[in-house]
C-alpha cells in the first residue's frame, strides 16, 4: 500500500535472510522505492539481478536444457492422418508460442534463436502474422536479460 514506515518496519523487524529477500523481489515486482543498507536486496528491489536469480532457480530445477515444442506436443508418439493435420501455418505458429513459452527467461531454445539447430529458417519460413509471431517469441526468451537480450 506504499506505506513506506510500515515497509521499513517490516523490513528491519524481519531477521530472516531468506524472507528478506523474497519481500525484496515483492518490493521489486511492485516497483517500490524502498532503499536498504543491504546492497544484495538493494540489488534485488532495483531488478538489477533478475535474470540471474531467474537462471540459477532454473539451474536448482534442473530446467536449463531447452526444450523443442515437439517433445511437448509428443507428435512422435501420435499417427498423423491427411485429413486431421493442421495446416502448416497453424502449426507452425502453435510450435512458435509453445518454444517461445516453455523456454522463457531461458535465453536458449531448439527453434529460433541463434543457438538454437536451423533457427536461421524458422523466421522466414513463416508468414504474415507467423514472423511476428516468431520475432516477438525471440523477447520472450530473452526476457530479463538485458546484457544478451539486447545483441
Amino acid at each position: 500500500m506504499n506505506n513506506m514506515d510500515l515497509i521499513t518496519e517490516i523490513m528491519e523487524a524481519c531477521a530472516d535472510p531468506v524472507i528478506k529477500k523474497q519481500m525484496a523481489f515483492m518490493l521489486g515486482r511492485q516497483r517500490n522505492p524502498y532503499e536498504s543498507e543491504d546492497e544484495e536486496l538493494s540489488q534485488i528491489i532495483a531488478q538489477e539481478k533478475l535474470t540471474e536469480y531467474y537462471k540459477q532457480l532454473a539451474r536448482d530445477l534442473d530446467q536449463m536444457e531447452p526444450k523443442h515444442p515437439d517433445s511437448i506436443f509428443k507428435t512422435h508418439l501420435e499417427e498423423r492422418k491427411l485429413e486431421s493435420q493442421l495446416d502448416s501455418a497453424k502449426e507452425n505458429l502453435a510450435k512458435t508460442y509453445v518454444n517461445a513459452f516453455v523456454n522463457a527467461g531461458l535465453s536458449n531454445d531448439l527453434l529460433i534463436s541463434a543457438k538454437g539447430e536451423g533457427s536461421d529458417d524458422w523466421i522466414f519460413s513463416n508468414k504474415d502474422e507467423g514472423q511476428l509471431a516468431a520475432a516477438a517469441s525471440l523477447g520472450l526468451l530473452q526476457l530479463w536479460d538485458i546484457d544478451e537480450g539486447l545483441e
